[in-house]
């Protein structure tokens, strides 16, 4: 399980601030572990999100204000954008009852002083992405469900323009292990990512710890 997790890999991820795949955010250490608490999926936030809202989420992830915050009561939040008009709007959903909440938001110092340095998914990525997938045939939702399909819980969805191709990004722990799977906003088909790169190498670590 991953509340198991060795002390040196929490150790890596706060002092390096977290971890990623080639070209693709992963959330801090601290996020994975609280995230797998949450009594809401980030579907089911994302659904929440959507009704309250009448729009579509374009960008949805688990987030909690300190250092496994979910063992002192506090469940976090996930935070959810939405397209609109030109512009990006956020709101916040409670992962322990499913209520519609205020984003919390970091400054860069505060982030500096809770040794937060993984870097949110970049606000050009979801300008650019957007407006299509606002409109695409598959929902964020699909693309979790089928993410989650083969095992393990979506703690993040973004979306992601490569080459003029299109996917959501979905970031998913299962059994301690983190994985990035990757479905096509058009034809759902979906791609398991492979772990690359220097922060790859922490993320690693964490999965063998």
């Amino acid at each position: 399980m991953i509340d198991n997790k060795v002390p040196l890999a929490i150790a890596l991820l706060v002092t390096l601030g977290g971890c990623a795949t080639s070209q693709h955010h992963v959330e801090p250490y601290r996020d994975i572990a609280c995230s797998q608490r949450a009594r809401v999926s980030l579907g089911e936030a994302i659904e929440a999100a959507e009704r309250s809202q009448k729009q579509v989420v374009i960008d949805a992830e688990y987030n909690c204000a300190a250092e496994l915050d979910c063992m002192r009561g506090n469940p976090g939040q996930y935070r959810v954008t939405f397209f609109t008009e030109g512009r990006l709007s956020r709101i916040g959903i409670c992962p322990a009852t499913g209520a519609v909440q205020a984003a919390v938001e970091k400054g860069s110092f505060r982030r500096l002083m809770d040794l937060d340095f993984a870097f949110d998914w970049p606000t050009s990525e979801m300008l650019k992405s957007g407006p299509i997938a606002a409109r695409a045939p598959v929902t964020m939702r699909d693309a979790i469900a089928t993410a989650e399909a083969t095992g393990g819980k979506a703690m993040a969805a973004h979306v992601k323009t490569d080459a003029a191709k299109m996917n959501y990004v979905i970031e998913v722990v299962d059994q301690g292990q983190m994985r990035i799977v990757s479905v096509d906003l058009w034809t759902g088909m979906a791609v398991q990512e492979p772990i690359r790169g220097y922060r790859g190498f922490i993320a690693r670590l964490m999965n063998m710890a």
